[in-house]
């Protein structure tokens, strides 16, 4: 790296033409931000969605919900639209207005065959009673008594729907109408942002052209979640990326005040780095997910902690008359080998959290870790080049700065402050980790991610009764299969193996059951029902008895005699149906330690051959991203240290030296992770990747101020601080500078990481600034004693 100032020219050409080369794969990057998109290919959760919408179509719905005083026009504005949305080609079906007429028509088809019996008891004690009373011998001795008797006017058959169908069936009203809904099931997949882009426009489209009379029209719905996620996302992110560069360039402009010649090119290799980052992308993934959008803000961070500590250097050198390119090479050959661990630290903490078997958390870390290593690579290269070239015809004039002061230089620490204050400061440190260093997890999904937030809009869908939790679905490779689940289901209820699920529809048992019998029974009950005793009974014994004679001629359902709406939720692309199952919870799915229960009692339903069957859903993507993440972390933090210890080995190669670099961030880590238990901040999939970061940084800082320390041993340890303990702690903040724009992030998971890493950021400089001048100085106190003591020999 020492001589890459002899060739700026080809280096800068070389580096232009990587970039121009970058524009194609950037500008074909896919934007995948739904949690779904960050498991791995092999994931059956992910393969079972995707075949499910090869099957049938989007997996979810686009919701319109209609509110007007008039209810005749509501109703008028629903029936237009659903024949224009009919003809969309970008629509699988429309689903408006339940199928009460059908379950009434078939009422004692649904109902049990329990209560069937019942009824025909309680008219044969009717008739029996209607008898004896025409009888004239016969005298009622308990007449006040039996009036208490229950009648066929008490069997309901209202509840007939709650019962068989109660978790499927929406209901898409409210009482008086004013309110309706409209399920959009599109033919897409709406896990793509382009894809529900379209259906949302072209529905809108229609729903402006129709709506005449200015009825109120809302949206929700998945298709729509997955577009205002977008919708929120990528603006943020780049609204996140110009105040990053904000941020940057006051922090250099703050530091380089006295040379601002400096601070354009610094801007070139920050730029570059990004731009190949995400080129690589699209070259190894295709894609940015969730987890990897954070690249924007660590990669240009970290290159401007590698910039400021070469330019620092750089001034410096050149301050004692050398010339730029030998300023250049001295700076390079005197903070390089820091420079390199440290970049190499960050690569490796990065790098581990690919030991998660997370795709979008494995992606993050091997393109971060290559990020890093090309702001070292470009920091070392391509700067100096760019200022070789900039002051080949004449060098810029670097004013000498002002001198900022972080501790008195008066100040003073007698023999024995130093020792007491580190020993009171570990046993303080100790008291705070025996308290408790292991932070709670978060696992409400309202509390991480998006979820639908929208107020009016959920108060509206309260006033029906539209169903609150997303079912688990069931795909099965045959419709035949479908029995064989909800046979092996009910075999787990019976066992009372169940507890999480509340209810299971498949397309075969949404047919009666034990029809023949139920119609014998029906048979039965007519033939009680003769003209000479119908005329015996009152009006309000009649209402009931009609509701019989009516479903005299009941026949037996088949499954093309069910309605359009319950077929078309079982029906495939290719026109088949009962290829799908769904499977209702019995509370909301955004409790993540509920969907792993809930995701274990599925999975505990088997197939004749022993094996799971194919599910999908919120709740399953919720489940498999807890148990992708939190059995790893251990692994991933464990080999994130062994790195670290191995890497300060190789750069001192002397344990006391690696010691004296690591105690200070080892602290610090403790007293953060105290910090947030003290609080009771929990912490979530998001602000977890705050740490890798905060443990590079904190080791970057360390290894500056000992390098120096270890470089001019003859200097004190207040002085080292005060001269380069300004620029670490820009540096230090110039890492973190784009996760303080998270913080004004809607989105609550990123909005975690802000706070973890400002937390952070407060702990690490604060354990810099004590340990290091504590530990160097009691260091320089046994240096003197030992030399002291060594020429008390020789004399």
């Amino acid at each position: 790296m020492k001589r890459t100032h002899r060739y700026p020219t080809i280096i800068l050409v070389l580096s232009l033409l990587i970039s121009f080369l970058m524009i194609i794969p950037v500008s074909k990057l896919k934007w995948e931000l739904q949690l779904i998109d960050t498991l791995p290919e092999s994931s059956e959760t992910k393969k079972t969605a995707l075949a499910l919408e090869d099957e049938f179509g989007g997996l979810g719905t686009l919701t319109l919900i209609l509110k007007s005083s008039d209810s005749l026009q509501n109703d008028r504005l629903v029936h237009r639209l659903v024949s224009e949305i009919k003809k969309n080609p970008l629509v699988s079906h429309v689903q408006f207005e339940n199928d009460t007429h059908f379950y009434k028509e078939n009422q004692f088809l649904y109902i049990r065959y329990q209560d069937l019996q019942d009824i025909h008891t309680r008219i044969k004690k009717l008739k029996e009673e209607k008898i004896l009373q025409e009888n004239p011998l016969w005298v009622n001795l308990m007449e006040a008594d039996s009036l208490k008797e229950p009648t066929i006017e008490e069997v309901s058959f209202s509840d007939i729907e709650q019962k068989y169908l109660a978790k499927l069936k929406n209901s898409f009203q409210n009482d008086d109408g004013t309110i309706r809904v409209l399920d959009i099931y599109p033919t897409n997949n709406i896990s793509s942002l382009s894809s529900s882009r379209k259906v949302y426009h072209s529905i809108k489209k229609i729903v402006d052209q129709e709506n005449k009379d200015s009825i109120e029209v809302q949206y929700t719905g998945q298709v729509y979640h997955v577009i205002k996620t977008g919708k929120t996302l990528l603006p943020e992110s780049q609204k996140m990326g110009f105040i990053t560069a904000f941020f940057i360039a006051i922090l250099l402009l703050i530091h380089f005040y006295k040379q601002p010649q400096l601070i354009i090119p610094a801007a070139f290799p920050i730029s570059a780095s990004i731009f190949w980052t995400l080129g690589l992308a699209y070259l190894l993934y295709g894609r940015i997910n969730l987890f990897t959008l954070l690249l924007a803000l660590i990669i240009p961070g970290h290159a401007c902690q590698q910039i400021i500590h070469l330019l620092k250097r750089y001034a410096e050198e050149r301050r004692q008359g050398l010339s730029p390119a030998l300023s250049l090479e001295s700076s390079i050959l005197g903070i390089g080998p820091a420079t390199a661990a440290s970049s190499f630290i960050t690569a490796t903490t990065l790098l581990s959290l690919a030991l998660m078997p997370l795709s979008g958390l494995q992606e993050l870390g091997i393109l971060g870790a290559i990020g890093v290593i090309l702001n070292w690579l470009l920091a070392n290269t391509l700067l100096p080049s760019i200022l070789i070239l900039l002051q080949r015809k004449k060098p810029f004039e670097l004013l000498e700065p002002k001198e900022v002061f972080l501790i008195n230089r008066k100040l003073t620490l007698s023999h024995p402050h130093p020792r007491f204050l580190l020993l009171f400061i570990f046993l303080l440190t100790i008291i705070l980790a025996t308290r408790g260093i292991i932070p709670k997890f978060e696992y409400d999904f309202s509390q991480t991610e998006n979820l639908s937030q929208e107020i009016y809009v959920d108060s509206l869908l309260n006033e029906t009764d539209y169903p609150n939790y997303d079912p688990v679905i069931v795909l099965f490779d045959d419709p035949s299969m479908s029995e064989v689940f909800y046979d092996a289901y009910l075999e787990k209820q019976k066992n009372k193996k169940t507890q999480t699920i509340n209810s299971v529809v498949t397309y075969a048992n949404l047919l009666p059951s034990q029809q023949e019998k139920k119609i014998e029974k029906l048979k039965e009950i007519r033939s009680e029902l003769s003209p000479e005793i119908l005329q015996y009974f009152n009006p309000s014994d009649s209402i009931n008895i009609q509701k019989i004679l009516n479903s005299w001629n009941v026949t037996e359902l088949n499954e093309s005699d069910l309605p359009l709406n319950i077929r078309h939720k079982f029906e495939s692309k290719d026109g088949s149906l009962g290829k799908f199952a769904f499977i209702f919870p019995t509370q909301s799915t955004n409790d993540g330690s509920f969907c792993r229960r809930f995701t274990k009692e599925i999975k505990s339903i088997l197939t004749p051959e022993g094996n799971s069957f194919p599910v999908t859903g919120p709740a399953i993507v919720r489940a498999d991203i807890l148990n992708l993440t939190l059995p790893y972390i251990h692994e991933s933090i464990i080999a994130a240290c062994i790195a670290i210890l191995f890497l300060t080995l190789l750069l001192y190669n002397k344990l006391t030296y690696s010691i004296f670099v690591l105690t200070a961030p080892t602290v610090s880590f403790i007293w953060i992770l105290s910090c947030i238990s003290f609080l009771d901040i929990k912490l979530t999939a998001y602000s977890a990747l705050a740490f890798p970061i905060l443990i590079a940084l904190s080791v970057d800082g360390s290894m500056q101020l000992w390098n120096v320390y270890f470089e001019r041993s003859k200097t004190s340890a207040l002085s080292i601080l005060n001269r380069i303990g300004p620029s670490i702690f820009l540096s230090q903040m110039a890492t973190l500078i784009g996760t303080y724009g998270l913080l004004l992030s809607s989105h609550y998971g990123l909005r975690s990481i802000g706070k973890i890493s400002i937390l952070g950021l407060f702990f690490i400089i604060l354990s810099h600034f004590i340990f290091f001048p504590l530990m160097a100085i009691s260091l320089d106190f046994y240096r003197l004693k030992k030399k002291s003591t060594h020429s008390e020999k020789h004399l």
